[in-house]
């Protein structure tokens, strides 16, 4: 059941920040008019990811802990989770601040936007890679026959 438990929250927690991340909001921007609301809405969205990462990850370093023996690959998991978590943290709590910062009085994009904004997205691939290799099966992520 711990098993299942923790590949319900990975699942929940990567497909919430791939989906936002590489769906949702391309999709908003390339669909809406507006782009200031197309960015208001995924700015939203991101934030919801980034309270998603907040709850996953301790509770997936908890479930991992708590379903893993001590190793090296209980410890590369616990750094990915850490990464994730570090990453979506950073996106949300310091660089959005920054992109909202370096927009000009009538909304658009200012001087420095384009480049906090491509730092961002560094971030974010950063964490969508960690997150992959969590999922990775074998010797580094979740897919062996010892915790299946």
């Amino acid at each position: 059941m711990m098993i299942f438990l923790k590949r319900l929250v990975l699942t929940v927690w990567l497909g919430t920040i791939w989906c936002v991340g590489y769906l949702a909001a391309p999709v908003l921007f390339e669909n809406l008019d507006d782009s200031a609301l197309a960015g208001m809405l995924a700015g939203k969205m991101f934030a919801a990811v980034a309270w998603v990462s907040l709850v996953a990850g301790p509770v997936m370093a908890a479930l991992t802990i708590n379903t893993s023996t001590r190793s090296k690959r209980r410890s590369l998991k616990l750094l990915c989770i850490a990464g994730v978590m570090a990453c979506m943290t950073a996106v949300h709590w310091w660089l959005r601040p920054m992109m909202d910062a370096a927009r000009l009085p009538d909304g658009s994009p200012g001087e420095d936007f384009l480049l906090i904004h491509g730092a961002s997205a560094v971030v974010y691939l950063v964490a969508s890679l960690l997150g992959l290799v969590l999922l990775w099966p074998g010797k580094v992520g979740w897919g062996t026959r010892k915790e299946a």
